[in-house]
């Protein structure tokens, strides 16, 4: 390796060691009960909530109207010349 390699390396090992050991000291230490925390916030979980609002009645006989199905079309009158299905049986 040539000392320019060398020098880059040590940088950032150093760099690396020096953020490791100040995320180190920044942490509270999870086995010391009595370590300062930061303080918690509480958010109730409905704090954001709106309740519906109504729209308002409308007239019950048009919401019904609006809600009726559409009516059958009415059934093709029946051809003179169309055979029937009972008319199958020979009589002997």
């Amino acid at each position: 390796m040539t000392a320019l390699t060398m020098m880059r390396a040590a940088c950032a090992l150093l760099a690396c060691a020096a953020l490791t050991a100040q995320g180190q000291a920044t942490r509270p230490d999870p086995a010391n009960p009595k370590a300062a925390v930061p303080a918690q916030v509480y958010r109730p979980s409905l704090a954001g909530y709106k309740p519906r609002q109504d729209a308002g009645q409308a007239d019950w006989r048009a919401a019904n109207e609006g809600l009726r199905p559409a009516p059958a079309p009415a059934p093709a009158p029946a051809s003179a010349s169309a055979p029937h299905s009972y008319h199958h049986h020979h009589h002997h």
